[in-house]
C-alpha cells in the first residue's frame, strides 16, 4: 500500500498473491489473504521490492503499485521474515530456508545464493561489498556481495535474528545466547563481548562512538564501542525492546513491547 504522507489517503493498493510456502518461519499457520509482511520494504527508483510471509519477493512500481516481477516465478521459497537490502544493482534478503539470496533488481533473477545451517529472520547489511547476516544456526556470516562466497564466519551460544551495525571497521551484533559481540568486519575476530540479562533481537545505534541496544530485559544497554565497557548503567523500561531503535538528531528513539516511546539524550543519556 501506498499513502500520500501530506494527509494520509491512500494512493493505491498492491495485493499480493497468497501461497502455502514450503514450511518454517515462526511456526505458525500458513499465512493466507493479505499476505503477512514482516521484513522492511526498501524503495530505489520508481521500484518498491518486499517480501512476503508467503515465500515470495516482490518488485512494485511505485506510481501505480502495479507488479514489475516476482521471485520465484512458480511456487515460492519457505517464509520470508528478513527485510530486503538493495546494493550493487541486486536485493537482497534471508530466508526461512536458511539461505541468503541476491537477485537482479530490474529483472528478478537470482544471481546467487548462499546456504547456512539453520533458517534466517535477520535482515542483511551491505558495506561496500561485503555482506554481513546472522542465522539461527548461531553464526554471523560476511559474504561478498557480488559471488556469494563465504569470507569467515563467528559463531555465538545462540541463535541470532538481530540486525547487526558495521561501523569502524566493526561489525556490533546481538545474540540469543545473552551477549552482544565486536567483530572485526575484515577477520571475523571478536574483539569484545557483554553480557545481559536476556537475549538480544534489536539491532543496535552509535552515536559519538557509543553504542546504545535494547534487550529482551527491558533494558538499553550503553557501551563504549572500543571497549565494550558499560558508559552508563543501563537504562531499565520495563519491557522487552526488540524493534530497531532510531537516531533521530542527539535522541535514540526506543519503542517497547508494551507500546511505550521514550527518547535517550545522547548528550546526558538519560530517558
Amino acid at each position: 500500500m501506498a499513502v500520500d504522507i501530506s494527509d494520509g489517503s491512500r494512493l493505491w493498493e498492491a495485493p499480493l498473491e497468497a501461497s502455502t510456502p514450503a514450511g518454517g518461519g515462526f511456526g505458525c499457520a500458513p499465512s493466507a489473504t493479505p499476505v503477512a509482511i514482516y521484513g522492511n520494504p526498501v524503495v530505489v527508483g520508481d521500484l518498491v521490492y518486499v517480501g512476503g510471509y508467503n515465500g515470495k519477493i516482490y518488485a512494485i512500481n511505485t506510481s501505480s503499485g502495479a507488479l514489475r516481477w516476482v521471485y520465484p516465478r512458480e511456487g515460492s521459497l519457505e517464509p520470508i521474515v528478513s527485510g530486503v537490502v538493495v546494493a550493487l544493482d541486486r536485493l537482497y534478503f534471508g530466508c526461512s530456508d536458511g539461505k541468503v539470496y541476491a537477485l537482479d533488481t530490474d529483472t528478478g533473477d537470482k544471481q546467487w545464493e548462499f546456504s547456512t545451517g539453520d533458517k534466517i529472520w535477520a535482515t542483511p547489511v551491505i558495506d561496500g561489498e561485503t555482506l554481513y547476516i546472522g542465522s539461527f544456526d548461531k553464526k554471523l556470516y560476511a559474504l561478498s556481495a557480488v559471488d556469494g562466497s563465504k569470507k569467515w564466519e563467528f559463531e555465538t551460544e545462540g541463535a541470532i535474528a538481530s540486525v547487526p551495525l558495521v561501523y569502524n571497521n566493526t561489525v556490533y551484533i546481538g545474540s540469543f545466547d545473552r551477549y552482544f559481540y565486536a567483530v572485526g568486519a575484515a577477520d571475523g575476530k571478536m574483539k569484545w563481548e557483554f553480557l545481559a540479562e536476556k537475549w538480544f533481537w534489536t539491532r543496535p545505534v552509535v552515536c559519538n562512538d557509543t553504542i546504545y541496544v535494547g534487550c529482551f530485559d527491558g533494558k538499553v544497554y550503553i557501551l563504549d564501542a572500543e571497549s565494550g565497557d558499560e558508559v552508563v548503567d543501563a537504562i531499565d523500561l520495563g519491557s522487552p525492546i526488540y524493534s530497531w531503535p532510531v537516531l533521530v538528531e542527539d535522541k535514540v528513539i526506543v519503542a517497547t513491547e508494551e507500546g511505550e516511546i521514550y527518547a535517550i539524550d545522547t548528550a546526558n543519556n538519560q530517558a
